[in-house]
């Protein structure tokens, strides 16, 4: 059966039967048919969570997206303005919240299985090789968590795309995908400017080691100094909401 006919059943089955339609697309399943594979599960696991309970991080965010209005779209800016636009965007088209919730972990898992489809490319991973370890993969990543937090989870998972590329040498897409992952939000700043900063540094692995045992026992004095010196009021505000474990301008727990 070539490609396009599997991928024509495979989506005929899916849309009567999800799990159906991953079983006729795993039977089989080739090295150059594993990326629809991926879209498959990421969307069964999109769909699985689609009508999640607000719980924890959710809540907020179904909060801020009932009271959204242009005011707080288009005049504040904080580390979720991202999140207001693609929520206003939504609302604007009258599609619902956890309609777009289940979009944004479809994002989160495609991505995630992108970066290990494409460590299993320059491997050369057996299929059934890749399968358990997308299998092991999934559960060590919990979607079911990563649907309750969004921002975080999406930044991570396009973070870890990106570096992916980077050690790939695919430098252009790397970047990209970094400044994306910072824009969903902003810690994930703290990892690009890192590994920004080690492109640099020449150093030893011992000397790496030292130097990370070191920062590690200094962080919490030295952190609160470094900060005061970027010359940016929401940075010190994201810091202290972050410590103090409360959600920016929201006064409830999150990240």
């Amino acid at each position: 059966m070539s490609f396009n006919s599997k991928k024509l059943m495979s989506s005929t089955f899916f849309f009567l039967s999800p799990v159906v339609g991953l079983l006729v697309a795993a039977h089989g399943l080739k090295k150059n048919q594993i990326n629809f594979f991926n879209v498959l599960v990421s969307t069964f696991i999109a769909l699985v969570f689609l009508k999640n309970p607000p719980l924890d991080d959710l809540y907020r965010y179904m909060e801020m997206y009932d009271y959204l209005n242009t005011s707080v779209v288009f005049n504040e800016l904080s580390n979720y303005s991202v999140f207001y636009f693609i929520s206003y965007f939504f609302k604007l088209i009258g599609i619902p919240f956890y309609v777009m919730v289940s979009f944004l972990n479809f994002i989160i898992i495609y991505f995630a299985l992108k970066s290990l489809h494409m460590i299993s490319i320059y491997f050369d991973w057996s299929v059934r090789y890749y399968l358990l370890a997308m299998f092991g993969f999934i559960i060590v990543l919990n979607p079911l968590v990563l649907s309750l937090s969004l921002r975080a989870p999406l930044a991570m998972s396009l973070f870890t795309y990106g570096f992916v590329n980077l050690v790939l040498l695919r430098k252009r897409k790397a970047c990209f995908y970094f400044i994306l992952s910072v824009i969903f939000h902003f810690s994930f700043l703290y990892l690009v400017a890192a590994i920004f900063i080690s492109g640099f540094l020449k150093v030893g692995g011992k000397f790496a080691a030292l130097a990370s045992v070191l920062f590690f026992l200094i962080a919490n004095s030295f952190l609160p100094i470094l900060i005061t010196f970027i010359p940016f009021e929401q940075v010190n505000s994201q810091y202290s909401n972050y410590i103090t474990n409360t959600a920016v301008g929201e006064g409830k727990e999150g990240c």
